[in-house]
């Protein structure tokens, strides 16, 4: 057969003469079209879109309408504002041929701003001169990401969109928006209403169907071809551009057959190793999970558990970080969770290509190498101190390395252990206390038993105090970890997550008390950071001139005698009230948005694109560094006491920090850009701002009100998961616990099932205590579902030895189980493969009853029917066997199997048994 090049590999199909696949996005962007509704498809390179983009104009034209295809790569990034406005308009010109010289009639409107003539022109000019409905494509819409003025342009296609209530012309025009990109990224400026009209389109890979035409390309056979092209589909799992590629090169070949293993081979030559540096469309996905990730690691980290598979990472639309994967089109969604994209990325950006990525941003890359090489023996290559706790603050909220958390955890054991010597050594002090206390006695004679006693309990009091400060440094260690492990989990696992941070905040709050303000907690807050995190799903007098670019924000100290001003020159000033400048605040890497003083006026914080926030004193000291947004700050204020401080991020969230920089809470709820936050006047609740449209209220809970919160939000889960209940005793109220007992009862069946009796009485007895309207002999349930175990064991092993043909055996096993639990369930499924295999095993005769009960457990099923059928054959009954045969001749789809029962019931009513031994044995197979 000749072999046919029908593959695109770059560009548009059309352009490259290949074959257009079409799938259910082309029938929904020309509904949309011809609608006039606004439409955007934003995703990944290689998808296909503009080749949908060149479909869809064609389709269109033939229903009347007109398009207009702009590639905005030809107009260019080396361009000023004008000439890109004029660029666009011009093509407008050419494409439409409108009568006005678009030239002449923007240099008559100069007075005008570009993008109000921009607006002018599609209401005077275009749609006056053009009658006919237009759609505008604007393809590579990525290309404007590193302008500085396209804002305003797509602030005017939403006002054209908007504006159609007041002029009917405007329903007549419509724009799709097609590149790599997120609608977040089309208006970046905080203070403008994002990009939020229009439909959203999605585009998928292709499923089998729809990609059979690209068969024809393969050199051979209409079944190879198809059969071949399934063995590529799992491999690329319909990627468009990995699917049309992969089939390339299989043409190219020279084969006349093709098996699974010779297309692994081409894959792993194509793909794989030093390969995959040259294929454009890997190289672009590689660039996109490091060059251009807007946070490298905790992308990274956020991929490498979606690679794993270890647990489903929930995907959130409002996550830049999962934007920015399903954008690279490394994953994608399926249900609510995100996936690895196909074999081929799972091959490419595999776990080793991980880690060696992460490896390259770690602080402690050099010592976790070393540590490693050592066989994990040299503990000086250990953190400890500053450095320790700079890993651990890096290791904040991201997902790691088994080596990693074993690297992390062993560094955290050996400081404890160096704490703990400290403290032995306070130990030996107290010692030492009591011994000069007792000598001293001895040697004055004078002493009374009452001062002597005072000493000595002096002394012990000190030895005690020093015990309980080992234990609970120990304790705070271990919270630290625990607090910081369930924030890591929330990301995967919410619920899990949670129960862990509650787990270390009960514990926290017993090691410190009830009662205790946060200010007297040890050095340890991770569980409360966690907790927050996890649940708040919280006229001109002088001119102060030396700012060398826009000042963005200026405020008063609460004296009034001092001003601070924020500027986009990367500084803050503060001036006296006269406008004589007192101190410059360097150390932002970018603009600044907001500066405030703190109530007494002697710290300010300011707030800054580079994504973080800055405390400083008044006379221009750097105190700390607040990070932790992923996006611009734009507001930062303090707490009325002035120990805290919240911001507000680009990233859709605001956070709350000590005034040293540790996060205390993360506010997320928001789902478009946060531009303000306050605290209440008593600083016991915060209001925020955001362009979602709402604002929100959040409340500043202890960790008392957390756990409560908490176990309130857990409540429905604890009632079904008792085994958790059993662990969070600030969760376990009476209405809870007596809510929960029933589930309790079956986690002891079960163990009782497992033949764990002693553990299943004890779950029992719990239960009962939980719930005393439950009546049962707790001894007597335990026994009698060890019974039932067993005969569900025996089940079990029964249809394993069906699978290996041992069908006496089998019989054996399943009579035990009845025997056991007369009760025991064996499904129509088992019974009817135990038909069949019987029959097919020489076993007819013994195995009948098992085939009577699968047709009476599943009369309508075909299959029972159709084995009950084999089984009446050989044992005589050809009656029988025709009528089961019959019934599945009128249930089956299958063409080969319905020609061959129809043989099988002509020989039947011939007097013939068909099922000779060479039959059996090709059925058996």
């Amino acid at each position: 057969m000749a072999k046919v090049n029908i593959y695109s590999l770059g560009g548009t199909v059309q352009a490259n003469k290949g074959t257009y696949l079409r799938r259910l996005a082309d029938k929904k962007l020309l509904e949309l079209c011809q609608q006039a509704e606004f439409a955007y498809i934003l995703t990944s390179r290689q998808m296909g879109k503009s080749s949908l983009m060149i479909s869809t104009a064609s389709e269109l034209k033939k229903v009347s309408v007109k398009s207009v295809i702009i590639d905005l790569t030809g107009i260019g990034t080396q361009v000023s504002a004008e000439q890109w406005y004029l660029g666009l308009l011009s093509i407008l010109e050419d494409t439409l041929t409108l009568d006005t010289d678009v030239v002449e009639w923007w240099q008559q409107n100069s007075h005008l701003g570009f993008t109000q003539r921009l607006t002018q022109f599609f209401h005077q000019i275009l749609l006056v001169e053009e009658t006919s409905p237009v759609v505008i494509f604007l393809d590579e819409i990525d290309t404007t990401l590193s302008l500085d003025f396209t804002d305003d342009f797509f602030a005017a296609i939403r006002y054209l969109y908007v504006t159609r209530a007041q002029d009917a012309k405007l329903e007549r025009l419509s724009f799709v928006l097609i590149g790599v990109a997120t609608p977040g990224d089309l208006i970046r400026d905080p203070r403008r209403t994002p990009f939020n009209i229009g439909q959203r389109l999605d585009l998928t890979d292709f499923t089998f169907e729809e990609a059979i035409p690209l068969a024809e390309g393969l050199g051979l056979p209409r079944e190879p071809a198809q059969q071949l092209l399934r063995w590529v589909q799992e491999w690329t799992g319909g990627h468009p551009y990995l699917t049309q590629r992969l089939c390339s090169i299989i043409s190219e070949q020279d084969k006349d057959s093709w098996s699974s293993a010779a297309l692994e081979e081409v894959v792993s030559s194509t793909f794989f190793g030093a390969m995959s540096q040259q294929d454009n469309n890997l190289q672009f996905v590689r660039d996109m999970l490091t060059k251009r990730a807007p946070n490298k690691d905790q992308l990274l980290s956020v991929y490498r558990e979606i690679n794993l598979g270890r647990h489903p990472v929930i995907d959130e639309e409002q996550s830049m970080i999962k934007s920015h994967l399903k954008l690279s089109g490394v994953v994608w969604r399926e249900d609510n969770t995100l996936r690895v994209r196909n074999r081929i990325y799972q091959g490419v950006f595999n776990a080793e290509w991980v880690e060696k990525e992460l490896g390259q941003l770690r602080p402690y890359s050099q010592a976790l190498k070393a540590w490693l090489d050592a066989k994990q023996g040299d503990e000086s290559r250990l953190l400890r101190g500053l450095a320790l706790q700079d890993a651990l603050d890096w290791a904040k909220n991201k997902t790691l390395s088994d080596d990693d958390y074993r690297f992390l955890a062993a560094s955290q054991e050996l400081d404890k252990r160096e704490i703990q010597f400290a403290l032995a050594q306070t130990e030996k002090r107290a010692q030492q206390i009591i011994a000069d206390a007792e000598r001293k006695a001895k040697r004055t004679t004078r002493m009374g038993l009452g001062i002597l006693s005072v000493a000595i309990i002096g002394a012990i009091g000190a030895s005690w105090y020093a015990e309980k400060l080992i234990q609970d440094a120990k304790t705070a260690t271990v919270l630290e970890i625990q607090g910081n492990k369930a924030l890591q989990l929330f990301d995967i696992h919410q619920i899990e997550g949670l129960i862990l941070a509650m787990d270390a905040g009960e514990k926290l709050q017993k090691l410190v008390g009830v009662n205790t303000p946060i200010e007297r907690y040890p050095d340890v807050t991770s569980p409360i950071v966690a907790l927050n995190s996890i649940l708040d799903h919280l006229q001109e007098k002088n001119q102060l001139k030396g700012h060398t670019q826009t000042v963005e924000n200026a405020n008063f100290s609460p004296d009034g005698k001092e001003i601070v001003t924020a500027s986009s020159d990367n500084t803050a000033k503060v001036w006296d009230n006269k406008g004589k400048l007192l101190s410059t605040l360097k150390g932002h890497t970018q603009p600044l948005y907001n500066a405030n003083f703190s109530p007494d006026g002697k710290q300010i914080v300011t707030a800054s694109s580079d994504n973080t926030a800055k405390v400083w004193d008044n006379k221009g000291k750097l105190l700390s560094t607040l990070i932790g947004h992923t996006q611009p700050v734009i507001n930062a204020n303090f707490s009325p006491d002035g120990k805290q401080i919240v911001t507000a991020s680009l990233d859709n969230t605001a956070k709350v920090w000590d005034i040293h920089g540790k996060l205390l809470s993360t506010l997320s709820g928001h789902t478009a850009r946060v531009i303000n936050a306050n605290f209440s006047p008593d600083g016991k609740e915060i209001v925020t701002a955001s362009l979602d449209d709402t604002a929100k209220v959040w409340q500043l809970k202890g960790l008392g009100e957390l756990l409560k919160f908490g176990c309130q939000w857990l409540q429905d889960y604890l009632i079904i998961n008792p085994q958790e209940l059993q662990k969070l005793e600030v969760c376990q109220t009476p209405r809870t616990l007596k809510a929960a007992a029933p589930f309790l009862v079956k986690v002891g069946e079960d163990k009782a099932k497992a033949g764990n009796l002693d553990e299943a009485v004890v779950t029992f007895n719990t239960a009962l205590k939980w719930n005393g309207e439950l009546k049962f002999n707790p001894q007597k349930k335990a026994q009698e579902f060890e019974i039932k175990g067993k005969a569900e064991r025996e089940v079990s092993e029964g249809k394993s030895l069906v699978i290996q043909k041992k069908i006496k055996e089998a019989l054996a096993a399943y009579n035990q189980a009845q025997k056991l639990d007369p009760q025991v369930e064996i499904s129509a499924d088992d019974w009817n493969s135990l038909c069949k295999q019987g029959s097919l095993n020489q076993s007819a005769k013994e195995v009948m009853f098992a085939c009577e009960k699968a047709v009476k457990l599943a009369s309508n099923d075909g299959n029972t029917r159709d084995s009950r059928g084999l089984a009446r054959a050989l044992t005589g009954d050809y009656q029988g066997a025709i009528a089961d045969f019959e019934a599945f001749i009128a249930q089956t789809s299958d063409k080969n199997e319905k020609a061959q029962r129809q043989g099988w019931v002509q020989a039947l009513r011939g007097g013939k048994n068909p099922f000779t031994k060479e039959e059996l044995k090709k059925l058996d197979q």
